[in-house]
C-alpha cells in the first residue's frame, strides 16, 4: 500500500474535521426539523378531525344526512385531506366524501385513534362525536359531569390525511441541508488548501534543501523569510550547511597539504 505524501496528509487532516462537523450539524438539524414537521402535521390532522366531530354533532343527533354530507365534502377543500367518513353510533355510514373503502377500520370506541396506513402511507384518524351537555344548575352540573365521560358517542368521524405535504417539505429541507453542507465543505476545503499551502511549502522547501545537502551540495542556502513558520529550522539548516562546507574545505586543505 502506497503511503500518502505530506501534502495529502495535511489536506486530509484539515478536511476530515470540517467534514465530520458539517455532516453532524446537518444531521442533527434535519432530524430535529423532520420531527417538528411530523408533529405539526399530526397536530393539524387531530385539530381538523376534532373540528369535524364538533361540526357533525347536530347532524348525527338529528340524523340530518344532508348536513353531514356538506360537512364531509367541505373538509375535502383542505389540500391534504383525502377522504372523510361520518358514521353513526352503530357504525353505519351517513356521509361519505372521497372514501374508497380500502382501509380496514379498527373497533370504534370512545377514544380518538390515529395511525398510518401501511398501504397508502396516509394518516387515518378516528374521532368520536361526543354529545354536549348543558349544565342548568349546580346540582345538574355535578351529575352531568359525572355522567359525561360515560355517555356513548353519537358517532365517529373517520378522516384520511395525506402525508405528501410533509414529504415534500422534508425533501426541500433535505435539499437545503445538502446545499448548506456542500457549501460548508467547499468553503472548508478552500480554507484548508490556503492554510495548508502556508505550511506545506516551507516543509517541501526544507525537504528539498536537505536532499541537496545529502547529495553533496553543501553550498546551498535556504531563504529565511520573516513569516516562515519553519524560520528557526531554516536558519539551523543554513548554519549546518555552512559548518559542513567549512569542515569539507578544511579537510580538503589538509589533504592537499599532506599530499604535497
Amino acid at each position: 500500500m502506497r503511503f500518502l505524501d505530506i501534502r495529502a496528509r495535511m489536506l486530509l487532516a484539515a478536511l476530515l474535521p470540517v467534514t465530520l462537523v458539517a455532516v453532524l450539524l446537518s444531521s442533527v438539524f434535519l432530524a430535529g426539523r423532520y420531527a417538528d414537521l411530523d408533529e405539526a402535521h399530526q397536530q393539524r390532522a387531530r385539530s381538523l378531525a376534532r373540528q369535524l366531530a364538533s361540526a357533525s354533532e347536530y347532524g348525527l343527533f338529528s340524523a340530518n344526512t344532508n348536513s353531514l354530507q356538506s360537512i364531509a365534502a367541505g373538509a375535502l377543500r383542505e389540500s391534504d385531506v383525502r377522504s372523510v367518513l361520518i358514521l353513526d353510533a352503530q357504525g353505519q355510514a351517513l356521509a361519505v366524501a372521497g372514501w374508497t373503502g380500502q382501509v380496514v377500520l379498527p373497533a370504534l370506541g370512545a377514544q380518538e385513534q390515529q395511525w398510518v396506513d401501511a398501504k397508502t402511507g396516509h394518516d387515518l384518524l378516528v374521532q368520536p362525536v361526543s354529545p354536549s351537555q348543558l349544565q342548568l344548575d349546580d346540582l345538574f352540573e355535578v351529575r352531568g359531569r359525572a355522567g359525561e365521560a360515560d355517555a356513548p358517542p353519537l358517532g365517529h368521524v373517520v378522516m384520511e390525511v395525506s402525508r405528501a405535504g410533509v414529504v415534500s417539505r422534508s425533501q426541500d429541507m433535505l435539499a437545503i441541508g445538502l446545499a448548506v453542507t456542500l457549501g460548508g465543505l467547499l468553503f472548508g476545503s478552500v480554507l484548508a488548501v490556503r492554510i495548508g499551502r502556508g505550511v506545506i511549502r516551507p516543509i517541501l522547501r526544507v525537504s528539498r534543501m536537505i536532499e541537496r545537502i545529502g547529495a553533496g551540495e553543501l553550498g546551498v542556502r535556504g531563504e529565511v523569510r520573516p513569516d516562515d513558520p519553519l524560520r528557526d529550522l531554516q536558519q539551523g539548516l543554513n548554519q549546518m550547511a555552512e559548518h559542513l562546507q567549512q569542515g569539507r574545505d578544511e579537510l580538503e586543505r589538509r589533504v592537499t597539504l599532506a599530499t604535497a
